[in-house]
């Protein structure tokens, strides 16, 4: 069943929530239409559109969204769908300029995150646009040090996880905010507490495979808001409404 979603009612002091988002996201638009002042942001509307950012601050900088312009200061919250910048994201560019172009486009939307003063959904780090975006090593070294018990997978030359992993039998259990949102297994929710805090995100959707003895082992994670999961999308709507209240 589809869940319901409340609205976001319009009022004076809350302008606009935009949706960093990848042009082949069709969840982010799922996202927009609970929020009735969302507005989608790619890399298409970057690469087209004018984005001023003026030394002096949000005050005098604006952005450009479906051909039209939006003063930064007007931005009361932006939710961070982008986890990286893909070559196949600037097909308007030659193919043998997306590569540099993916970087200078990261660089940007790095700086432009960093350059607003409004909060933000899964805040980029040093390494990723999505948080810590560790790869699967980074994970289950980080699980072992945390004493969460992991399941025994084979990774490839990249550290990707193969396809020996489970499918079955999963249980996926989601952090954000501060607080677990899908409620499964109280020590399930303490592994995800400890990795999601150990690893400093806003969000964590952590997967575990439950073994015959009922044990509980970490397989894999992701820090990209699942906006698919209604869980995850109900509470990103409440956090800006709690945005809209202040």
């Amino acid at each position: 069943m589809q869940l319901k979603l409340p609205q976001l009612k319009s009022c004076e002091n809350f302008n606009m929530i935009l949706i960093l988002a990848s042009i082949v996201d069709k969840n982010a638009q799922r996202l927009a239409e609970a929020c009735n002042s969302a507005r989608i942001y790619t890399c298409k509307d970057l690469a087209i559109g004018k984005l001023a950012l003026r030394g002096s601050g949000p005050d005098h900088s604006s952005i450009t969204v479906d051909e039209q312009r939006i003063p930064v200061k007007e931005i009361d919250c932006i939710v961070n769908l982008l986890p990286y910048v893909l070559q196949d994201e600037l097909y308007f560019f030659p193919p043998e300029e997306r590569g540099y172009q993916a970087e200078e486009f990261a660089a940007m939307i790095i700086y432009f995150i960093s350059f607003i003063k409004c909060p933000v959904v899964n805040r980029l780090s040093l390494i990723s646009l999505s948080g810590m975006s560790f790869n699967a090593i980074h994970w289950y070294n980080l699980a072992s040090k945390l004493c969460i018990p992991v399941y025994p997978v084979e990774l490839d030359t990249h550290y990707e996880l193969l396809s020996n992993t489970p499918k079955e039998k999963l249980v996926d259990i989601i952090y954000f905010n501060g607080k677990i949102i899908s409620h499964n297994r109280s020590i399930g929710n303490e592994y995800t507490f400890k990795l999601a805090t150990r690893a400093r995100v806003d969000y964590l959707k952590a997967s575990y495979y439950q073994a015959e003895s009922d044990q509980l082992q970490f397989v894999r994670a992701r820090t990209s808001p699942d906006i698919n999961d209604n869980d995850t999308l109900e509470a990103i709507v409440e956090y800006i409404h709690s945005i809209d209240k202040k």
